[in-house]
């Protein structure tokens, strides 16, 4: 009986400390399922704190790229308008320089010619400028200059340029610009000097060019020729 009691207990020990084994297995293998789950979570969280930090950073990239370009549009812009300017102040100066180089022309040439002998000095200055034998530009025909030959002495195409002349009476000088812009903005001419490039003074001898068969008008105090 005595050893029927004893195994008794052992037995009941035995089942005793294998449902505490069990317990703390299952409660082990529980908390560890937790700490998985919850690592697994946290993991997720700080993936996705990661991701959207990620994607913060190329939104504010791509906001800094997108501002360095419209950035670098506006200061390209702001090169090809200065451009612009710098372009059609330079044409206005060339522009104003033109008109300036023609009416000294036409005044030092025929100030106190009558208004036909002005405006055919100043159809002559265009002629040469369309001219291939010739400078393109107003001022280049109006202050054209060569060596003459066989000597050291420069040939001004027009005297008054090697000689300028003063006491410009202004408004004279005023009558002779609204001439040169109409002739270089209107195309105003002088129509019996159409073909004419050369032009003498009457009261000097006729220079070697001067062909008497090229002779195209005489206006005023000036002989015009074609070449």
């Amino acid at each position: 009986m005595i050893n029927l009691i004893k195994a008794s207990k052992e037995t009941m020990c035995f089942w005793l400390m294998t449902f505490i084994a069990i317990t703390v297995t299952i409660t082990y293998v529980v908390r560890t399922q937790e700490l998985k789950n919850q690592l697994l979570v946290e993991r997720d969280v700080h993936r996705a704190t990661v991701e959207e930090l990620i994607g913060k950073a190329k939104s504010y990239q791509d906001k800094l790229l997108a501002q360095q370009d419209e950035v670098a549009e506006i200061e390209k812009k702001k090169a090809e308008q200065a451009k612009k300017d710098a372009i059609k102040k330079a044409r206005l100066n060339f522009t104003q320089n033109e008109v300036t180089c023609l009416a000294d022309n036409i005044y030092h040439e025929a100030a106190f010619e009558p208004e036909e002998g002005q405006l055919a000095v100043a159809t002559v200055t265009m002629n040469r400028v369309a001219d291939k034998d010739y400078p393109k530009t107003v001022c280049g025909v109006v202050y054209e200059r060569h060596i003459k030959k066989d000597s050291d002495k420069i040939v001004c195409m027009f005297s008054w340029t090697c000689k300028p002349r003063t006491g410009i009476h202004p408004s004279l000088y005023q009558k002779v610009i609204r001439m040169a812009r109409d002739v270089y903005f209107k195309h105003e001419r002088n129509g019996d000097v159409a073909d004419a490039t050369l032009y003498h003074a009457a009261y000097i001898k006729a220079p070697n060019w001067a062909d008497p068969e090229n002779l195209v008008a005489t206006i005023g105090q000036h002989l015009f020729y074609r070449q």
